[in-house]
């Protein structure tokens, strides 16, 4: 096996049949561990731009689709829109005290 190459069973190109790839991919199958399914976050990641914006920018969790949402006055309580894309609910929450980090870092960088 190659060094470096971290996988669970190599061939070498052309030392098998495809009857024996097809047998070994079948028997990795089989003894792999069954991993459980996590299903979907219902927060998607969002963006806030560097500069100073109206906006933000938030990521459906369907599409993966990013669009840009009017910052609203932060409530502190979790926020909706339809993603312009494919029409699915985005739900987000923007974390005041993360905010005011950032405006506190951006205050203490020296001016441009």
């Amino acid at each position: 096996m190659p060094l470096g190459l971290l996988v669970d069973h190599f061939f070498q190109k052309g030392g098998y049949t495809p009857e024996q790839l097809l047998a070994k991919m079948k028997e990795l199958i089989t003894e792999s561990p069954i991993r459980p399914h996590l299903g979907k976050p219902d927060k998607a990641p969002l963006w806030i731009p560097r500069r100073d914006a109206d906006y933000i920018v938030v990521t459906c969790p369907e599409c993966l689709r990013s669009s840009s949402v009017e910052d609203r006055i932060n409530t502190g309580e979790m926020q909706q829109t339809d993603c312009p894309a494919c029409g699915a609910t985005i739900r987000y929450l923007v974390d005041s005290s993360i905010l005011k980090l950032l405006e506190d870092k951006k205050k203490r960088l020296p001016a441009s």
